[in-house]
């Protein structure tokens, strides 16, 4: 991978993510309402490289067993928002400059193509969200309706976020021929989901394990991975899969269910439930864009499978409020949502990520995650 351990000295263009940059506090217009995104401000310059920082942790993990920010200001891959933080450590890989299209700019994919505009990325993609495209739009992002998709010429990575039908993956039915017949493409990424495995009473999964989906959703999420794959076997497609646990971020996380009264407390004894920060699945997607590995699988989520219950009592602490009672778990009074959602008890393994793709989690637990949610709500 280039820019991996070499010399002490970078040029544009090389290190772990092209050129130093900042990333200001921000909030989009509520028209997207699924997130406060950082706003780019500018990029600084480029600048002598210190000595590699292993970058195994957070930016103020690292600060405070080494001195404070004094000691940050001198290392290249320190980020004020530590957004970035960590996407290629510890092996500082290249991101080089690309093109990137996305199909489906929802939560995840908007969150990853406003991270690549701050690198000066080119990004297009779609979304059936009209409102969300125009402010998309504003930052530079150029998007429309899948059924007029058209992958611009230099397109270098593609991420398909769009979830699949009882008539199959609706990108690939869309634009299987115009994906295969990009030029020079280097990545393309599969959101799935660790559904996928279906439940395996409390035991653990990892990528090595066969899927054993247990409801229609997942049966359908297996099938269009397979169906990704065979366009790499068939047709030499860079395709990487990511299966991600429960997503959580701004405006989607347990502060805002308690806060509107919705949050419930329901309590079934050893069962577990793993979650995803965005910005961990952002940096996650970044260190397999720095370094492809076609026909990968990735599980994506946290350190920590946690409780539900125990997560929406954490998020009543932090605001200071009387969680909602404790209620036991009864498959008779829920949605079928519902009891597909609790039907099924696994905890899932992240080792991959770390030992391939060198990520350190920025929110390891949900309480680091909740924690920093609640800061950037009141920044």
């Amino acid at each position: 991978v280039p820019g991996r351990d070499t010399a002490a000295e970078i040029t544009p263009r090389h290190g772990a993510l092209e050129t130093d940059f900042r990333l200001a506090h921000g909030k989009l217009d509520t028209l997207i309402i699924f997130a406060p995104l950082n706003e780019i401000l500018h990029r600084r310059a480029v600048r002598p490289r210190r000595p590699k920082q292993q970058c195994e942790q957070g930016c103020d993990q690292c600060a405070a067993e080494h001195g404070g920010e004094a000691f940050l200001k001198d290392c290249d891959n320190y980020r004020p928002d530590n957004l970035l933080c960590g996407v290629s450590s510890p092996y500082h890989s290249a991101l080089p400059l690309g093109q990137l299209f996305c199909f489906g700019l929802g939560y995840s994919g908007a969150r990853l193509a406003l991270a690549l505009r701050a690198l000066d990325w080119q990004v297009a993609g779609t979304s059936r969200d009209g409102a969300a495209l125009q402010e998309l739009e504003a930052h530079g992002i150029v998007g429309g309706q899948l059924e007029n998709a058209e992958i611009p010429p230099g397109t270098s990575h593609i991420l398909i976020t769009i979830p699949p039908g009882a008539t199959g993956d609706p990108v690939l039915l869309a634009a299987a021929d115009k994906i295969a017949a990009v030029q020079e493409l280097a990545w393309l990424g599969y959101l799935s989901t660790t559904g996928v495995y279906g439940d395996r009473g409390g035991a653990w999964v990892t990528e090595k394990d066969a899927p054993k989906p247990g409801n229609e959703r997942s049966r359908q999420r297996l099938a269009a991975e397979q169906a990704w794959l065979d366009l790499w076997r068939s047709r030499g497609v860079p395709v990487h899969i990511f299966r991600l646990a429960g997503i959580y971020g701004p405006g989607r996380n347990a502060l805002v269910t308690v806060r509107a009264g919705t949050a419930k407390r329901i309590v079934k004894p050893g069962h577990l439930f793993s979650r995803i920060h965005v910005d961990d699945i952002v940096q996650v997607l970044l260190a397999s864009m720095a370094a492809p590995n076609p026909g990968a699988i990735y599980n994506v989520c946290d350190d920590e499978a946690a409780a539900p219950a125990d997560v929406v009592s954490h998020a009543s602490e932090l605001l200071g409020v009387t969680p909602p009672p404790v209620q036991d778990y009864d498959a008779n009074n829920m949605s079928t949502m519902a009891r597909s959602f609790w039907a099924e008890n696994r905890l899932v393994r992240n080792d991959r990520i770390k030992n391939e793709l060198g990520v350190a989690l920025r929110f390891p637990d949900y309480r680091s995650g909740l924690k920093a949610l609640l800061t950037e709500e009141i920044k």
